[in-house]
């Protein structure tokens, strides 16, 4: 038992700690805002930001009204293509000494290699304290600002619930050959399969499944728009989100989480030399706070934010990701070299 004095002392001590917590959280707010009214003061001035990235038109339109509805000032250009082709512009403007990208969202193994090309600054959002470990730069080059998983697509009127594949060796019964579509630029996936597999029976496996007659076209939106249309069953790892924008307009597509599902992420990041860097700053913060991945989740993708969950409710059930290695992309000529060598014929 505490004795009066040994009672008080405690009671005092407590207080003393409270009271600095307290004036130590009060004054990180108050730095806090102090640090945002100096963002939007100097993004008043600029009044711009260029947002170069390959999210989807209608997915990155809601953000972007989103972002507009609380910084009106701010005019948003945006510079919309894949991102191979985002790459290939910046690092061309970069070498002519222009500047022209405030904020670059990209894919993973490309948002690495510009990464590793310097074609990032450093920053690290406040709000990037509550994306997890794994899905963030530990330098703070960049934040995943969502993940996109790769799946099987199948047509729910060609393909019965029976049939639905359980395994990726599923693929390869004789049923399906001729039936499969497959986009021609799959090279995260396939570097990560690999990964995961192992080298000689991943191989082993590309090349079987290449024996299925796959059909390969240009792009992965194209690819589900085909098995929509009936000129396929059944899409190789195809992306969810789009599958989802489809299922919400009732197409007859539905997918399956195949073990293992390669998680992708899409690595958000300020440009070396923004010419708005202020607005450039707001708009990070924004799209990682719990208001701008609330907006990424009504666009069918799952937030980067444990806080925030995945719309529709299928994409918030549980299931096995394994994380994209982004560190593949040291070695993206050789995962291409024997893509293209087992699936194109070159």
């Amino acid at each position: 038992m505490f004795s009066k004095g040994k009672l008080s002392l405690c009671i005092f001590i407590m207080a003393v700690f409270l009271i600095a917590g307290l004036k130590s959280f009060l004054w990180a707010a108050s730095a806090e805002e102090e640090r945002v009214a100096k963002l939007i003061e100097g993004a008043k001035k600029e009044g711009q930001l260029n947002i170069f990235t390959n999210t989807a038109a209608t997915a990155i339109n809601h953000m972007v009204k989103r972002f507009q509805d609380k910084y009106s000032f701010i005019k948003v250009e945006l510079y919309r293509s894949g991102a191979p082709r985002i790459l290939s512009r910046v690092l061309s403007e970069t070498a002519a000494g222009v500047h022209n990208a405030d904020v670059i969202g990209t894919e993973g193994l490309t948002g690495y290699l510009m990464m590793k090309k310097g074609l990032f600054s450093k920053y690290i959002s406040p709000e990037s304290m509550a994306v997890p470990k794994g899905f963030k730069d530990p330098e703070g080059y960049w934040t995943s600002l969502y993940s996109n998983y790769k799946v099987i697509a199948y047509n729910t009127r060609l393909v019965a619930p029976k049939d639905v594949p359980k395994t990726w060796e599923d693929l390869l019964q004789s049923k399906w050959k001729g039936k499969l579509l497959f986009a021609n630029n799959n090279y995260e996936w396939f570097g990560n399969m690999l990964k995961i597999m192992g080298e000689e029976k991943g191989m082993a496996y590309m090349k079987k499944l290449a024996m299925q007659n796959l059909l390969t076209r240009s792009g992965g939106t194209l690819t589900l728009t085909l098995i929509i249309a009936g000129e396929g069953h059944i899409s190789i790892a195809s992306n969810v989100d789009k599958i989802e924008e489809f299922k919400a307009e009732r197409a007859p597509i539905d997918w399956v989480g195949v073990d293992p599902v390669i998680d992708r992420l899409h690595p958000l990041a300020i440009a070396s030399k923004p010419p708005h860097p202020n607005a450039a700053r707001l708009w990070v913060d924004f799209e990682l706070s719990q208001e701008g991945q609330k907006a990424i989740a009504n666009t069918a993708r799952i937030p980067s934010r444990p806080d925030v969950k995945a719309i529709p409710s299928k994409l918030a059930e549980p299931i096995k990701l394994y994380a994209a290695d982004l560190s593949l992309a040291d070695n993206y000529s050789e995962i291409q070299k024997k893509f293209d060598g087992i699936f194109l014929g070159r």
